[in-house]
């Protein structure tokens, strides 16, 4: 009797959005929710989620040579509140692997400057960008996707010997657009009616690109970060080494069921199939990766 094929990782209940939003009178399309995403960024008596000043700042001094051990934890802590998230990250089992971590300086010893920038990032978008009472389910969708892209490009970058630096915090970053363009719907001011989320997501996929566009500028990241943000997007430009890797997460990440599909539901395209040969990762060694993600997500979720 011949042996039974084995059966694909790639296998996971699907998270469903389920819950009411608010979407305005006029039927919602791209160029209605654009609109009032300028609006809303325009107005004099609204800021859009920022990232916190102090996580910015980091980012920025990461890519300086020169910059000090010391000047790095003086940023840090010159935000108390933010320190303590940051902090709490660190102490995790999944980034302190069991020594103890008390001080921004010793998970800064501990973790090396680059992944203190992106526990950085991930404590400034679960403090200001995923929390929006009554939206909590599609905002831990994207929570849960970004995460989930983030450690996955990390794995990749790694496996395939690529730089691999700013390819966690860009995959943190790369659906905050999706992530904001719920937050405008849940403006009652532009938008008085409700709607069920599942019938304008498709919406707030195809925006998305464009909101981002508009949030690099908005937050000031690095010119770097922000046109890797945006070229990202672009899925029919030439790709780079850590582009490479943030494209193939995305698809391994949605395999995984983190995707951002009304249901999860993954379309490969001929990016992904580009991505994979600029890695230059075998069948198998995608597969370690997987097996990998697989075991790192369960642990945070």
């Amino acid at each position: 009797m011949p042996e039974e094929a084995p059966k694909p990782i790639l296998l996971r209940d699907k998270y469903r959005i389920s819950r009411v939003v608010e979407i305005a009178e006029e039927p919602c399309s791209v160029p209605s929710l654009l609109s009032a995403v300028d609006r809303l960024f325009g107005s004099p008596n609204y800021r859009p989620p920022m990232l916190p000043a102090v996580a910015v700042r980091v980012l920025h001094i990461a890519k300086t040579p020169e910059v000090t051990f010391k000047k790095v934890v003086e940023v840090v802590e010159s935000d108390p509140l933010f320190a303590a998230s940051v902090l709490k990250l660190a102490s995790s089992p999944i980034y302190s692997r069991g020594a103890p971590i008390t001080s921004i300086q010793q998970a800064l010893l501990h973790l090396g400057l680059h992944a203190l920038s992106d526990l950085c990032v991930e404590a400034a978008l679960n403090a200001r960008l995923f929390r929006v009472p009554g939206f909590e389910v599609p905002l831990e969708v994207v929570r849960k996707h970004s995460v989930a892209v983030a450690h996955c490009a990390r794995l990749l970058a790694r496996k395939a010997c690529k730089p691999a630096e700013s390819a966690f915090s860009l995959g943190l970053l790369h659906e905050a657009g999706l992530a904001v363009g719920i937050v405008t719907l849940n403006t009652h001011s532009l938008w008085p009616r409700r709607f069920e989320p599942a019938q304008v997501w498709p919406v707030l996929l195809a925006s998305r690109w464009e909101v981002t566009r508009r949030l690099v500028n908005v937050w000031h990241l690095p010119k770097d970060m922000g046109d890797e943000l945006v070229a990202l997007h672009r899925r029919n430009i030439a790709f780079n080494e850590v582009r490479a890797a943030l494209v193939v997460a995305d698809s391994m990440a949605t395999h995984l069921g983190f995707g951002v599909g009304p249901e999860g539901e993954y379309v490969e395209d001929e990016a992904v199939g580009a991505a994979r040969e600029m890695l230059g990762l075998e069948e198998a060694e995608l597969q370690e990766v997987a097996e990998a993600a697989t075991e790192l997500l369960d642990s945070i979720f």
